[in-house]
Formats: structure tokens, sequence, C-alpha cells
């Protein structure tokens, strides 16, 4: 199944992990590519052309700094809206929009599902594989002739200013829009970088992106266990604190790239 890229936006952090895990449930093939907490967040996030475009979007209408269609006069939407509120005076100026539904709150996982079904009747989205992309990307670099890809970054920390070797990191992951390099040898550096720009700028023979927020080191994947509903969990030296879950969509595609 096509991975369908979901964009959430909500400012109450209990909501958000709710919204997160019925999605979840109940299209576990989906990708939560982001989540925002504010109008100004989400302009940021939709403006920014290297972040991946959203499939379809849920909405709260008021956030903490303003009522989401704001968005929408600032930034051109494309993808549909799954609008979410405590209240029903929005309606009609929702579906002056992208809308596809107004959901009150709490949402229902039934209700959810209905109108998960209604985007997926009104939206049939056609989106090439993680196979297909992989495929492109090495046709193009055929040719295009080889790319070079980056062999070192340049650290500063205070007045000073270091180098570090691409081949000395063992894992690139984002929090909080920081991207920090998880080093073999357990340091952590920052990284002026998004993962969408580092993704293209190192060599795909040696890092893996697994998921939206990490990308790992080929010699740095020391164990792989299965995981619910076709995904993959890794286990990585150095250890990693969080769960480093691979998509079902990149889990094959995982182990052709290790098996080599």
């Amino acid at each position: 199944m096509k991975a369908i890229q979901v964009l959430i936006i909500e400012d109450e952090i209990p909501t958000q992990r709710m919204m997160i895990d019925m999605i979840t449930k109940v299209r576990p093939d989906w990708e939560i590519i982001q989540v925002c907490c504010s109008v100004s967040d989400s302009i940021e996030y939709l403006s920014e052309p290297d972040h991946p475009v959203p499939d379809i979007l849920f909405a709260d209408i008021q956030l903490s700094d303003g009522i989401s269609f704001d968005i929408f006069t600032q930034v051109k939407v494309e993808c549909p809206v799954i609008f979410t509120t405590a209240y029903d005076e929005y309606a009609i100026q929702a579906f002056k929009v992208n809308s596809i539904d107004y959901l009150l709150k709490p949402i229902m996982q039934e209700q959810l599902e209905k109108s998960i079904s209604k985007f997926e009747r009104r939206y049939p989205i056609d989106r090439p594989t993680a196979e297909t992309f992989l495929f492109e990307t090495i046709k193009e670099a055929i040719q295009t002739g080889q790319k070079k890809y980056r062999s070192r970054f340049l650290i500063q920390h205070g007045e000073d200013f270091f180098k570090l070797e691409t081949g000395q990191i063992a894992l690139i992951y984002s929090v909080n829009k920081i991207t920090f390099a998880k080093t073999f040898d357990g340091r952590e550096h920052v990284l002026d970088f998004t993962l969408e720009k580092l993704e293209r700028q190192l060599d795909p023979e040696v890092f893996f992106r697994i998921n939206r927020q990490a990308i790992v080191h080929a010699k740095a994947i020391k164990k792989i266990r299965t995981y619910f509903n076709g995904r993959l969990k890794l286990i990585t030296n150095p250890l990693f604190p969080e769960d480093l879950i691979v998509s079902r969509d990149k889990a094959r595609i995982l182990k052709d790239w290790l098996d080599r």
C-alpha cells in the first residue's frame, strides 16, 4: 500500500497524541510527517519547499496564536483538510477551504474512520512507492554521472570550529526542528541542516533514512527486530534511547540495502 503523508495541526499535547494514535490505528500504513502547534509553525512548515508535502491535513481551528483559517490565507495548501474543533460555529467557513469534513471534539474513532473513508473516496492518490522513488534516484544518478556526496561538516563549539567526517557519524536525528549527529563514540553535535537536505547530501550507499526523524549509518545497525504491522525496529551501536522504527514501506528496502 502506498503511504499517505499526514500533517497534524493541533496545539493541545493530549489531543496530538490521541490523533496520532487513532490515525495510526485505523490507517497503519499512513505516515505522520509533522505535528505543528500553532498558526506560525504551520505556515513555516508549509512554506519550506524542502519539507514533505502532505496528502491530507488534520487541523484544529482554534490555536494558541489564532485560528487555522489564517494559515490558508498566507500559504497555498492544495491538499484536503479535515478540521477538528470543540465548537461548531466555524462549519460554514471551514467548507470554504479544502475541507472534506468537520469533526467536533471529543473525536471518536468511528467518526475519524468515516472522515478518512470520505477522503479516500474523493481523493484517490497515486503516489510513487518507496521502491519507485529508489529506482528513480538510481536512474537519475546514472544519467547525470557519479554524484559527489558530502564527506564532512564544519562544527562550531563556542568560538572554535572543528571538522566532523561523515564516516564518524552513526546516526542523524531531528528533535523539535533541531538536527543532531550522534557519532560512533557517543558524542552529539548540532547540524544546521534539515533531514531532507541531508538525505540528498549523504551517500545512499552508507546512510539510510529510516523514517521522518532519523538517518542511520549502515555500520551503526547491529540488529533488526520485527515490529508491529510489518515495521522493523533497529538496535544500534551506539544505543539510541528512543525506538528507531522503520515504516512498512521501507522495511524490505532496508533489508535489500543491507544485503549487498
